[in-house]
């Protein structure tokens, strides 16, 4: 492998299943950098020839892809959360994860997905014999498993709780197999972001407020509200991820439409908010009356204060996906938890 210090001090590698940790983790110049590309396995950048490892990585999940998975035994510790809930149009709470054969979905939104990335970096210490050479090594794992799962099933039903006990499970035998190696590490565990469980179970454990998301509060729709205000159709005017984290004015607007987006935006005589649903009324841009904030490169933000608060653990409304990803609550940080 490259030395990517001089004097042979350090070597890296990266073996992620969702793309985004391996980057920011392993940095711009990691010896080795592979994540989960689809069916056919683990990949990397263009043009990076595919390891004879890699290859024997991939044969080997393409082998248990294409086997049916009867799923996982419930741990006695979540047989408490052993209940159904309706979500939109589908039922969570009670699942253990059998798929069908070739379901590479159901694959990868399960613990077979982190179980493989394990297996492969585990693999991948060998072969790189990393940690049995003079200078430290670093190898970053990422596991989103658990990301995929809370987002489709919530946090707290036997989705969630099998792939905490699968993942501790999978991790206790990654580290026996450093110790039975000889190898001296150090581990740094680490997440990107907190979860907040589905409105619909909070509702069931004596959480009537608990409520999603209008739809009408998503990046989509305030474009269409704001551009039917400013007669700026056909373009997208301001950038989001979901209704309830930072969003951004386009960076190709010029300082005259810009402004008219900043004016559409704030309250005035007879208009409160941008939005006005149900028996509340959604603040969204009204609090953007306030100096917006503006990001690096320039383009400006309408901070998440800007966004308006939902109701706790909001989500979006009549979506099929009972994601909890766009919730009111630990998105990156973005808003606070409780």
């Amino acid at each position: 492998t490259r030395e990517i210090r001089t004097g042979r001090l350090l070597r890296t590698g990266s073996v992620d299943e969702h793309g985004n940790p391996i980057f920011s983790m392993g940095g711009p110049t990691a010896d080795q950098v592979w994540w989960l590309g689809g069916p056919q396995g683990y990949v990397s950048y263009k043009g990076v020839a595919t390891l004879p490892l890699v290859a024997k990585v991939n044969e080997a999940m393409a082998r248990q892809l294409a086997k049916p998975s009867p799923g996982f035994d419930l741990p006695a510790q979540c047989v408490a959360k052993d209940f159904a809930v309706r979500a939109g149009d589908r039922t969570v709470g009670t699942g253990r994860f059998a798929r069908a054969a070739g379901d590479y979905k159901g694959f990868r939104i399960s613990p077979e997905q982190d179980a493989m990335t394990l297996a492969f970096a585990a693999a991948s210490v060998e072969t790189m014999a990393l940690g049995q050479q003079a200078q430290t090594d670093i190898i970053s794992i990422g596991l989103s498993a658990t990301d995929y799962i809370g987002h489709s099933y919530g946090t707290e039903g036997t989705e969630s709780c099998i792939q905490i006990d699968r993942l501790d499970r999978e991790l206790g035998a990654f580290f026996d197999r450093l110790d039975k190696d000889g190898i001296d590490y150090v581990v740094v565990l680490t997440a990107d972001h907190g979860g907040h469980d589905l409105p619909e179970r909070h509702r069931l454990n004596a959480m009537p407020m608990e409520s999603r998301v209008d739809t009408a509060l998503t990046p989509k729709a305030l474009n269409a509200a704001i551009a039917q205000r400013t007669g700026l159709a056909g373009k997208t005017l301001i950038w989001g991820d979901g209704p309830s984290g930072d969003l951004y004015f386009d960076k190709g607007l010029t300082s005259a439409q810009r402004a008219k987006v900043e004016a559409a935006t704030r309250p005035s005589a007879g208009r409160r908010c941008l939005y006005q649903g149900g028996n509340r009324c959604h603040p969204l841009p009204c609090r953007s009356a306030r100096k917006l904030d503006s990001d690096p490169e320039g383009a400006g933000q309408l901070r998440s204060d800007a966004v308006g608060r939902p109701a706790p653990a909001a989500q979006i409304a009549g979506h099929v996906d009972p994601r909890t990803g766009g919730n009111g609550f630990s998105r990156h940080a973005w808003q606070p938890m409780g």
